[in-house]
């Protein structure tokens, strides 16, 4: 049965970026619409898949006076296309784009054919344009530009080499250039249409275009992916701000080859820029974590616990605070930084995310609120975190968000203050729900598209062009209900003040006439539709409407002109998986005859309408009347008022370092003993404030002091209230509170810092009191020099080694050195990464042994040297149970373990050194049998142990499986009658120990089929089959080394005599048959492993690349979300039956689980 992946991508002109207009391969449910959350820039990427979602006729009919103008327009000769990219040229166009290609399932999913439609007439008819390109040409995608909607770039899969088509009158010519590298994507300028950055993605190099793609300049190589900016206009500090370009890379320069640094630098000869300086103070950075936004610059660095470092109006890089915790931070959700404030989920990872609200300059965080619920999107090779939470457009300050309760249901809350309260949603109206609990609120779905049911949730929406209207899909209860056919459709049309339901079940939705137009469809699996439905009133009522009359089809998407100024949209679908793509020109000007006037129909209103003010301004919007029922049209423009107040207390929170008391007054949070997070930072070391004092905060012997409180983020009132502003108070260089503790001897050593330890990099700070000194350093372990070190000023220390490891510092009195005072502190490396290795599968009632790997900066190992004594915390708990089985602290980087019942585990370790934690997390299936294969190997070279980290073992990992699921290849089906499945029902294991012992496991999960001993012997079995060594080469982390791994097994010696090799043949004959009859009549019912030695043979080999860990990103408000949305529906479990082919299910390496079509 054919197999078709339709899947069609929609591209709305964006307002800064340039962006793609390629297939990502998303791969959706029921519904495979998903608008991308493009903020400010009005850009939606709608992304559809043919097969995977329909539409049902909906129940909401109502007669009609008017009928719809509905023209349908059929691509056809594009049955073979399995793709489409549709896109809406801009603002006041008629042009729309339609992209239809063929992607092969083979051959990395390479484009072999494709279609260029063009509709001058807004989708009323097509016209293919093949004709006005090369014969030859296959183009793969296209680009437009921001800010002129005459200029598109289309690339073209030309021959070895890349051609690109330029466009610069809407696709009336285009002009063929050929280029020398393969371009993979291009970022327009956000101010001078025709400059281009592109990127080679095989090469890793950045190039760039000053006339619109007809010459290129490569700019650096080893660029990272996606990490790279234009300047932004009016934050750069630069005449020349527009030539400015920001990019991560990788530099090869050193060893090991995984620092990566930053650049910013002048098209296109790439000197420096001279922001360059601050990314030289700021050093290497974690790879893939530059991200230029607004008037900030974000990055994250290497290092244990805080992480984020930000630059604000291109100033100097200091890392971010947040208070309120000393867990390590792993991943940072950038949500919105153009309100006043940056908003960042935080992911930890003891398994928890919370939310926090910066300082106008993203410096200091404060929790706004903790445990929110957050969930993984794919990122290239990786995961990151997104928090669920939505920025409601057209309103400052304003966001909804799910958090997780005490019972680990999720709940809506919302602020219209910038975070700094929350309150669940009010309950709706029109809402025929019954029996509503004490206890319930109204939950919504947000950006978590597939919920842990498995369904798919349509995305919460509002509009810039409507400030105020929200409509969002949730139910009323105690949690947001997961089941699609409990869905409801909410909106709210004062910014989430007061909602009400519109509509039962999900549903498609867009915008028009300023949000006038309200077009929704049913969303119900593989039932076609030709039905949608229509308000004009907000929702309150609707009335259905054909917008085909011949037949029904699967609807793919519903798109509008950007903007949602005018009154058309392009509705598109297909009937079958064998017909052409379907598109239909809908015009809703003949349902609302009657234009809008000024003032009957409108009327203004205050937003929110919570109070009188918020964030220090009251907001008046110009809207529509509910009852108006009239077309407001394209001339329109809103009318809006901005009102400052008078500050109140409403307008201030504590500031950073403070906390609320039982009276809503803010108190200094002293620093608790042993926190890690304050490490080696300069303020609120201790309680002697001998720091808080920096120099360049002492101007003409004064300097401002914290009040406690701050404004919050974002606030605009006026006249602020005394007690709340920052006091200038008295200062001077070395000032000593008088409560610093003195010695008899009338001086002390005094260490600064709330630690004795410290990570690498940071500064411990010492000083002394009455007298002058003489300042010594050794390094204990190992042993070595003692050296004098500079005061940085008249009885102050800094100190930072070039090494890690234990040292004294010393003073000594000066001039005679009788009398000392010295303190042992401890530099170390803080803990980056954990990693668990375990046996995936495991015998029930057996014991086993897990490992874990500690990495470092820089992927190296985390030895004693490096990081100092490690304490390892294992437990397990089997996964749908909270009853955890917890070992006792150790000094041991294994442990073992052992579980009493079938089914899937969790493993969890902490290691702590004395600057940093780290918690991993693995799963482990237990078995009724499992038999275990050893294999020895010997190697080309010695392996050091210091090679042995998570990456390495990981590669060598996927290098045996892959190298005995070739040797099994051809006896896929050989077992089958005995339910067995060589590569479903094998793995493999390799420990990260010395020597490398690979284990090949066989299981059966019920000991049934197979039985614990038709396993044995099939073990027995494959194992001959591994008679011929396999090979295979591998380099090391560092590169130093490659090496020829190769195992088979244990080679039977050709010097033998006939006679003795048929007694060794009748002996083991014997052996085995006696082994048997005992086994059968004492053996317990659980399988014994099965030892088997293997020999190798010892050759060179080439080298390999390394594995590199993919970190998670800090993303761009304009688009929070960290990547696309993959989803699988448990409605389509039968899929298989009608053409379905289900690949990576769950958690596979393409994300959350696909659903392709695929042809042949």
């Amino acid at each position: 049965m054919c197999r078709l992946l339709f899947v069609a991508v929609v591209f709305f002109l964006p307002y800064i970026h340039g962006r793609v207009h390629h297939e990502r391969d998303f791969t959706k449910g029921e519904n495979n619409f998903v608008a991308s959350r493009q903020a400010e820039l009005e850009m939606k990427l709608d992304t559809i898949n043919r097969q995977r979602r329909s539409l049902q006729d909906s129940d909401q009919s109502a007669s009609t006076v008017n009928e719809l103008h509905a023209t349908q327009f059929d691509l056809k000769n594009g049955t073979s296309h399995n793709q489409a990219l549709i896109h809406w040229s801009g603002n006041n166009s008629n042009v729309i784009f339609v992209l239809t290609r063929k992607k092969e399932s083979s051959y990395m999913g390479k484009i072999t054919h494709s279609t260029l439609w063009r509709s001058t007439d807004y989708g009323e008819t097509y016209k293919q344009e093949n004709g006005k390109f090369d014969e030859t040409a296959v183009l793969n995608s296209y680009y437009t530009s921001p800010i002129d909607k005459d200029k598109a770039v289309f690339v073209d899969n030309f021959q070895s080499s890349t051609r690109i088509w330029v466009t610069s009158d809407e696709g009336v010519t285009y002009l063929p250039y050929t280029i020398d590298f393969s371009l993979h994507k291009i970022e327009f300028h956000p101010t001078e249409p025709e400059w281009l950055l592109g990127y080679d993605q095989f090469s890793k190099k950045l190039w760039v275009s000053q006339n619109l793609g007809r010459t290129w300049v490569a700019l650096h190589s080893h660029v990272t992916k996606d990490r790279f900016f234009w300047g932004v206009k009016d934050v750069e500090n630069d005449v020349k701000s527009k030539l400015i370009v920001h990019f991560e890379y990788r530099d090869i320069s050193v060893m090991p080859q995984r620092r990566f640094t930053v650049k910013a630098c002048y098209i296109p000869s790439c000197g420096d820029a001279p922001f360059q300086k601050q990314y030289d103070a700021l050093g290497r950075i974690d790879m893939e974590s530059l991200n230029v936004q607004d008037k900030y610059i974000f990055v994250q660095k290497p290092g244990a616990l805080q992480k984020l470092y930000v630059s604000y109006k291109r100033g100097p890089f200091v890392k971010s605070k947040f208070s309120g915790t000393a867990v390590e931070q792993s991943d940072f959700h950038i949500v919105s930084s153009d309100t006043g404030t940056v908003v960042v989920g935080v992911s930890h990872d003891d398994l928890a995310c919370h939310l926090y609200f910066s300082d106008e300059r993203g410096e200091k965080f404060l929790l706004s609120k903790p445990n929110v619920r957050y969930f993984p999107r794919k990122v290239g090779d990786d995961f990151a975190v997104s928090v669920d939470i939505y920025e409601v457009k057209g309103i400052k300050g304003t966001f909804i968000m799910n958090v997780v309760g005490p019972e680990k249901q999720n709940l809506t809350e919302i602020s219209w203050n910038n975070g700094r309260t929350w309150q669940g949603l009010s309950l709706p109206t029109h809402d025929d729900e019954d029996n509503v609990c004490a206890t319930c609120n109204l939950n919504l779905h947000i950006l978590m598209t597939q919920t842990p049911a498995g369904y798919y949730a349509p995305l919460m929406l509002s509009k810039e062009s409507v400030p105020g209207l929200i409509i969002a899909h949730g139910s009323v209860g105690t949690t947001v209900e997961d089941l699609p056919h409990r869905f409801k459709v909410y909106m709210s049309q004062d910014a989430g003040v007061n909602w009400y339901k519109v509509l039962d079940k999900r549903h498609l939705f867009n915008l028009a006439d300023h949000g006038a137009m309200i077009v929704g469809v049913q969303m119900m699996f593989l039932q076609p539709v030709r039905k949608l439905q229509f308000s004009n009133d907000f929702g309150r009522h609707w009335s259905s409407h054909y917008f085909s009359k011949k037949e029904t089809i699967n609807v793919d998407g519903l798109l509008t002109e950007p903007g949602e100024y005018t009154h058309h949209f392009t509705l598109f679908g297909h009937k079958n998986f064998h017909d052409n793509w379907k598109l239909y020109a809908l015009d809703f000007s003949s349902l609302v005859p009657n234009h809008c006037t000024y003032p009957v129909n409108y009327a203004n209103r205050t937003m929110p309408n919570v109070t009188s003010c918020v964030l220090g301004m009251k907001q008046t919007i110009e809207v529509l009347k509910e009852d108006a029922n009239c077309m407001v049209g394209r001339e329109y423009k809103r009318y809006t008022k901005l009102e400052k107040c008078d500050c109140t207390n409403a307008d201030y929170e504590c500031d950073y370092g403070y906390v609320a008391d039982a009276s809503d007054t803010c108190i200094r949070l002293h620093d608790q003993e042993g926190r890690i997070d304050n490490v080696g930072d300069y303020e609120y070391i201790s309680d002697y404030d001998l720091l808080h004092n920096r120099k360049d905060d002492c101007v003409g012997g004064y300097k401002n002091v914290t009040s406690g409180y701050r404004k919050v983020p974002g606030d605009n009132c006026v006249n602020e209230l005394e007690k709340m502003m920052v006091q200038k108070v008295a200062c001077g260089n070395g000032t000593v509170p008088s409560e610093v503790p003195t010695t008899t001897l009338g001086w002390s050593l005094i260490l600064l810092n709330s630690s004795t330890s410290a990570s690498m990099g940071s500064n411990l700070h010492f000083t002394v009191r009455k007298s002058k000194v003489l300042w010594t350093v050794k390094r204990l372990s190992p042993p070595d020099h003692t050296y004098t070190p500079a005061e940085t000023s008249e009885g102050l220390l800094i100190f930072t080694p070039e090494q890690p490891g234990p040292y004294l510092v010393k003073a000594s009195k000066l001039p005679t050195l009788m009398n000392s005072r010295s303190v042992q502190v401890n530099f170390w490396y803080p803990i980056e990464r954990v990693k668990i290795f375990r046996p995936p599968v495991v015998q029930v009632d057996t014991d086993y042994r897990v490992y874990s790997t500690v990495t470092i900066i820089d992927g190296l190992l985390g030895t004693s040297p490096l990081v100092g004594d490690l304490l390892y915390y294992w437990s397990s708990h089997q996964s749908n149970k909270d009853i955890f089985d917890r070992n006792a602290p150790s000094n041991q980087s294994n442990s073992a373990m052992g579980h009493p019942e079938i089914g899937q585990y969790t493993l969890e370790v902490k290691v702590k050194n004395d600057i940093s934690e780290k918690v991993a997390y693995e799963h482990v299936e237990v078995k009724k049998c499992v038999h275990v294969v050893k294999l020895k190997v010997n190697t080309s070279a010695i392996i050091n142990g210091t090679s042995i980290t998570g990456s390495w073992i990981t590669e060598i990992t996927r290098m045996f499986q892959s190298r005995v699921q070739n040797v099994f290849a051809n006896d896929v089906d050989k077992h089958a009658a005995m339910g067995f499945d060589v590569y479903n029902d094998t793995k493999i294991f390799v420990a990260p120990t010395l020597p490398i012992v690979p284990q090949l496991l066989f299981y059966s999960a019920d000991g049934i089929s197979p039985t614990c001993d038709q396993l044995q012997d099939i073990a027995t079995e494959y194992n001959q089959a591994l008679n011929d060594a396999f090979c295979f080469n591998i380099g090391t982390d560092d590169k130093q080394l490659q090496i020829k791994v190769c195992a088979e097994t244990q080679a039977t010696s050709s010097g033998m005599s006939g006679g003795i090799i048929a007694l060794i043949i009748m002996i083991i004959i014997a052996t085995v048959i006696c082994g048997v009859l005992m086994y059968r009549r004492y053996g317990s019912s659980h399988c014994s492993p099965a030892y088997f030695r293997v020999a190798s043979l010892a050759r060179n080999g080439s080298a390999r690349s390394h594995i590199v860990r993919t970190r998670g990103q800090v993303h761009d408000d304009r688009n929070p979300i960290v990547d696309e949305d993959e989803f699988i529906d448990e409605e389509l479990d039968g899929m298989e039956s009608i053409g379905g082919e289900l690949s990576n299910g769950g958690n596979g390496e393409n994300g959350l689980g696909t659903l392709e079509f695929r042809t042949g």
